[in-house]
């Protein structure tokens, strides 16, 4: 025993307290579990407190067998041995006796004899069909935790914050965030809206215990023409109903009083049981903006929590511009972690959010803040003892700026940080500037997020490109729009965007932390793309589209788009070189989309499941693979032409060698970078001849506009390519510190990176 006399004074005045408090009260009952965790804490010898963690790492797996094997539901029934289990299950009675020792020695069962076991009440909530889901559910967690220490040393130890590109597509090899990966899953689907329907907090039901009902209809005369609740992705209505129960007759069959809203294969697989004919059921996107307009609440359960602040704070404002100032409420709730002392549920569910989705329980400032930058201000926040807590909030009349997203407050200021390049100099410097009058088909952008490309670090340090100084750099970026020029009819602010800046063009370029741009030229952003991953698209897909249909490169007709562009690659194969490089990961994605019958790439092998994900049939190891090679992998189909995206001497003669042997008639090498002399020499050297084309893949350039400008509207939106998944944007790492890392971040990408875009948020 690792206690002290102290210790021992503290465990009996805890166990005199025990004495005095009701045990038959729910709100009371966590008091006494917590203060008998206490004494425990205080007896329990310090190493074997350590054992027990370190021994913990069992006990889901154990529970995942028992679940399968339907262990739990089978006690409910009636005591049964080892044996008859064993029988029952069609397993080896020896492992039943080893999972039940465990089950009994956690609590979860009784033995009552030698190899003979009871349920108890906790064994019948396992054996609830809740749990059951929710341990299957958990399977799919615990992979991901498993990760958890090889991707945090992998990151640099850095706090996970993306929906899309963190701990669970780590874990799965996906580029998928984790909804959107689960969604073709109908057995998962179904386990996870079944497991929704567990009570989350102990005892009374939560609006008992927040005293819903009565706050509802508190305060001023309802308006009947609006709807009284909406429950904003509330599942198959089990909150919704908590609520409907909690209010007098009058108002809970009121018709569109209360209304249920999710995703469509939600509402569309509400159980016939569940099914309330007092709901208005609708089909909603929480990233698109709220249809039912000035209701008196607006609620959210355990849906906040899974997303990171920009994905939330999207979701609010959504809210946010439905709401009648003065009228309408908005109820969250979630977990408010306290400062200290956060109990144990809480806690785990913190873990498995940054596991699942990059996103985190909130603590009482945190909620604040997310709340007070969509507009809204805290006006009561209840929290039980376990940490579950109401949020009560409502639209910040009081400040006029307070919702961001009114569009007309929106502007530039009128000042702004830019870095900003000298001539003969290879470091920036941050300084300030003014973007200047908007032009009728431009959008002004607040920049969020600028990705960095080799062509940045080369202007850097050699000066291509420039004839005036200073400069401002950078030419790929996401953003959102602040304003829009006076013709322009398809953005709003508001909108978020992605684009290919314009290098050298002071207001167009995208070191800095606003631009302009012609509208033309911006692409949507879709809900279920982060601003870091859009921002490293558009240069390497321009790069790929100009390499793929341009005439400066391999002029294939139709592009994707156009009607029969789908086949324009029918019947052939194609090579390219660097897959994952930043424009060679687009490519494949480009040739998958032409319909070429085999594409054929090299890189790390390390990067092959993630390229074949993209659309490559066979991946070769960059270090070994020869013309011989690329030949049989091609499987005896012509081959079109080879792209290469390194683009240096060796990969363009590489790509020489493989066309001349395949005999590829008036084929071609399109290179992103200039054609290599010695490259050039060996491509006219033998029959067939080979030409090396290299192509500037510059989206603003008037020749090209014919493809920049319908590639943006096919790739943006919420039924673009990058929505459907038909085209999936390069892995994002952020380089931390905006503009004034700018230099350490354009060497991070000098220094080599491979299947990844370095980001920096300006």
């Amino acid at each position: 025993m690792g206690s002290t006399s102290n210790g021992l004074d503290e465990v009996t005045t805890a166990i005199a307290e025990l004495s005095t408090i009701d045990a038959s009260d729910p709100a009371t009952r966590y008091e006494i579990v917590d203060k008998c965790q206490r004494i425990l804490d205080i007896l329990q010898d310090p190493l074997a407190v350590v054992m027990e963690n370190l021994c913990s790492i069992v006990k889901f797996p154990c529970l995942a067998v028992l679940n399968r094997l339907e262990v739990f539901k089978r006690l409910t029934s009636g005591p049964l041995t080892a044996s008859e289990l064993a029988e029952q299950t069609n397993s080896d009675r020896w492992l039943i006796v080893r999972l039940m020792r465990a089950a009994t020695a956690w609590g979860l069962v009784k033995e009552i004899g030698p190899e003979t076991y009871q349920a108890t009440p906790v064994t019948h909530v396992f054996a609830a069909p809740p749990c059951v889901a929710g341990l299957r559910v958990g399977e799919k967690i615990h992979k991901i935790l498993d990760s958890l220490p090889t991707y945090l040393e992998e990151t640099d130890f850095r706090n996970p914050a993306s929906a899309t590109n963190g701990l669970f597509q780590y874990a799965f090899g996906t580029d998928q965030e984790s909804f959107d990966f689960f969604a073709t899953d109908e057995k998962y689907t179904q386990d996870f809206n079944t497991f929704m329907t567990i009570q989350r907090t102990r005892g009374q039901n939560w609006t008992d215990q927040f005293n819903a009902g009565s706050r509802i209809l508190d305060g001023i005369p309802i308006d009947q023409t609006v709807p009284l609740v909406v429950d904003v992705a509330g599942g198959v209505g089990q909150d919704l109903t908590l609520v409907k129960n909690a209010l007098p007759l009058d108002a809970r069959t009121a018709v569109g009083q209360l209304v249920l809203q999710d995703l469509p294969q939600v509402i569309d697989n509400v159980p016939a049981e569940l099914h309330d004919p007092d709901f208005e059921y609708i089909k909603h996107d929480i990233f698109t903006p709220q249809p039912v307009k000035g209701a008196r609440f607006y609620m959210m359960k355990h849906i906040l929590h899974n997303w990171p602040d920009d994905r939330a704070l999207k979701i609010l404002r959504n809210i946010a511009t439905a709401v009648t100032p003065g009228y309408s409420k908005l109820w969250i709730l979630d977990s408010v972690v306290p400062d200290t002392g956060a109990d144990k549920a809480v806690v785990a569910l913190d873990i498995a959010m940054l596991g699942f989705h990059g996103a985190q329980e909130r603590n009482r400032e945190q909620w604040t803040t997310l709340l007070a930058a969509a507009g809204f201000e805290i006006v009561d926040l209840s929290v039980l003892p376990d940490g579950f807590g109401l949020i009560e909030a409502v639209i910040n009349q009081s400040n006029s700026l307070c919702i961001i997203i009114i569009t007309a407050a929106m502007s530039v200021p009128s000042s702004f940080k830019a870095a900003l390049l000298n001539e003969g100099s290879q470091k920036h410097t941050i300084s300030s500037r003014s973007l200047g009058p908007l032009g009728k088909d431009e959008v002004a952008i607040r920049i969020t997020a600028t990705a960095i490309n080799p062509v940045d670090w080369k202007i850097r340090d050699h000066g291509y490109f420039l004839k005036t100084f200073p400069a401002i750099l950078g030419s790929d970026a996401a953003g959102e729009i602040v304003s829009v020029g006076e013709s322009v009819a398809d953005f709003a602010p508001g909108d978020r965007v992605f684009f290919q800046g314009i290098i050298g063009n002071y207001a167009a370029s995208t070191f800095q932390q606003y631009c302009r741009m012609p509208a033309a030229l911006v692409g949507k952003t879709p809900a279920a793309i982060s601003d870091d991953q859009a921002a490293g698209i558009c240069l390497a897909t321009v790069a790929g589209v100009t390499g793929l249909y341009d005439k400066t490169g391999r002029g294939l007709a139709p592009p994707p788009w156009a009607a029969g562009g789908e086949r324009a690659g029918n019947g052939k194969a194609i090579v390219v070189l660097g897959g994952s490089s930043s424009v060679g990961q687009y490519v494949i994605q480009l040739a998958r989309l032409a319909g070429y019958e085999r594409i054929v790439t090299n890189a790390s092998l390390t990067h092959a499941e993630r390229l074949k994900s993209h659309g490559a049939h066979v991946v070769l190891d960059r270090k070994q693979a020869g013309p011989r090679d690329f030949i049989s992998a091609v499987n005896d189909l012509p081959l079109d032409f080879v792209f290469d995206t390194i683009s240096m001497g060796e990969t363009q003669k590489l790509g020489v060698d493989i066309l001349h042997a395949a005999n590829a008639q008036q084929s071609c090498v399109v290179t992103v970078l200039a054609a290599d002399a010695e490259a050039q020499k060996l491509g006219s050297a033998r029959e067939p001849k080979v030409e090396i084309r290299q192509i500037l893949g510059l989206g603003s350039n008037p020749a090209l506009r014919y493809l920049s400008e319908p590639l943006m509207k096919n790739l943006g939106g919420e039924d673009g390519w990058l929505a459907s998944g038909k085209f999936v944007p390069n892995r994002p790492v952020v380089v931390d510190g905006g503009l004034e890392k700018l230099d350490e971040a354009l060497d991070k990408n000098k220094a080599g990176i491979s299947g990844e875009k370095v980001v920096i948020r300006p």
